[in-house]
């Protein structure tokens, strides 16, 4: 027997400031299943180094229409955002200043000094329609790029304790459907 699982589309409501992206965490296993790249002169994809190591890290937060499996009080349900979701979700972090609200991982209890957001863009067919090392995600996908000032959490970095980036969000949930293993996996080959 095929297992049910509800479907959820994430929503922000306009004007309600309960909805929205607290922090963006570093951590080893990231729920959109996309890990970011690390950039120095030793890695294969280079961003304009001026220095033995800019430590710098790119990757996506959120990519649209991605099914993501959750879990709340034992009940199994897939989440997923839209492009237009995305985009506002990018614009109210940016609106709220939040580049510094980043943590290292979701048990930590405050901001890290350790690492800083100085980018953050969606990927659209009129300005930046992919990004390298990322081809093969739709337009919609947000990315930001960090820096790392700590040798602690570089090291991190480099040796995989940190692989993506991972939201702490409160998002409206609007049911879109109930699907069984066999449609969501169709689904998620489409999108993959």
């Amino acid at each position: 027997m095929n297992k049910q699982y509800p479907v959820f589309f994430l929503e922000l409501e306009n004007g309600n400031l309960k909805y929205g992206i607290d922090d963006i965490a570093l951590v080893d296993k990231p729920a959109i299943e996309s890990m970011f790249m690390a950039f120095s002169q030793e890695e294969p994809i280079k961003f304009s180094v001026n220095s033995e190591e800019q430590r710098i890290i790119t990757g996506p937060v959120m990519i649209p229409d991605k099914m993501i499996y959750r879990i709340s009080n034992g009940k199994e349900f897939y989440v997923a955002a839209t492009k237009d979701t995305i985009f506002q979700a990018a614009q109210q972090w940016g609106k709220e200043n939040r580049n510094n609200n980043m943590k290292l991982t979701h048990d930590a209890i405050s901001n890290t000094p350790d690492v800083f957001m100085f980018e953050s863009f969606v990927t659209n067919e009129s300005r930046v329609a992919s990004v390298k090392g990322y081809e093969d995600l739709p337009i919609g996908s947000w990315f930001i790029t960090c820096k790392v000032i700590s040798d602690q959490v570089w090291s991190q970095v480099k040796d995989g304790t940190f692989k993506g980036f991972s939201l702490e969000a409160l998002f409206k949930l609007e049911p879109v459907a109930v699907l069984n293993d066999e449609e969501i996996a169709a689904l998620m080959s489409l999108i993959d």
